[in-house]
């Protein structure tokens, strides 16, 4: 039962933090959550539950969404996404995790120094970064960073960075709920996490989106990045501790 409880929290803030900034719900849910869950579940539950963040923010920002600027991404996705699903086979938990963490605390630090990237002349450099985004989406379900960087060297508005953001990710999310289905990481306990979860994560999004109209998204995404810095130190310093003790 605290278990239950306790992913409902995760996933009402990560709802609130989505809506708000227009990305960061696998980012804020999987180091979180794999703390308490298995990984599989954790990964399948994020995948299942996301879907409804992507087409709430998408139904809002309708009119910026630009399905050409995200078509090549989601093209390079597509081969991506397995390979990332066969990866985490390949891989023990511990592995898993503490990339994971490396991952999250990499792309915090590249945002919070606020290094300048040089505009993307042609679009062809959609497709690597559409690559590695699905790499990362089939793997540990945390695909956003590729893409964020994309849509900053593209120069998109705030508007078209949250339409054209979750236009991707709810193409991309698709996928991966595909790809559990075939691995068969549907199971009752995701359902009824699943079914506990969805009101906190509708009561998230709908409070976000009435703050966000208040809050300066500059300020509150620089906290939202301090927190997952130390979330992510905090997942590496727990996976490598576990195997430090483990052998001591």
């Amino acid at each position: 039962m605290m278990n239950e409880i306790f992913v409902s929290l995760v996933i009402f803030i990560a709802g609130f933090i989505q809506s708000v900034a227009g990305f960061g719900f696998g980012l804020i849910t999987m180091p979180i959550l794999t703390e308490v869950l298995d990984f599989k579940i954790a990964s399948s539950l994020i995948a299942l539950i996301s879907i409804i963040t992507h087409v709430a923010i998408i139904f809002s920002y309708q009119s910026f969404f630009q399905f050409k600027a995200v078509l090549r991404l989601i093209i390079a996705s597509i081969i991506g996404i397995p390979i990332g699903f066969l990866a985490v086979d390949a891989l023990n938990k511990t592995v898993i995790l503490t990339l994971l963490g490396i991952l999250v605390m990499s792309y915090v630090i590249w945002t919070l120094l606020d290094l300048k990237l040089p505009k993307l002349e042609s679009p062809k450099w959609a497709y690597g970064f559409g690559l590695l985004s699905g790499l990362l989406s089939g793997a540990y379900n945390i695909g956003g960073p590729p893409v964020i960087i994309y849509g900053n060297c593209s120069q998109w508005s705030p508007e078209e960075f949250k339409s054209n953001l979750n236009g991707f990710f709810l193409f991309n999310t698709v996928l991966i709920i595909f790809g559990h289905v075939l691995n068969k990481n549907y199971t009752v306990e995701v359902g009824k996490l699943f079914l506990i979860a969805l009101p906190f994560l509708l009561i998230g999004l709908g409070i976000g989106t009435y703050f966000s109209k208040f809050l300066n998204p500059s300020v509150f995404r620089k906290i939202i990045l301090v927190l997952l810095l130390f979330i992510s130190i905090r997942l590496i310093y727990l996976t490598l501790s576990s195997v430090i003790t483990r052998y001591i």
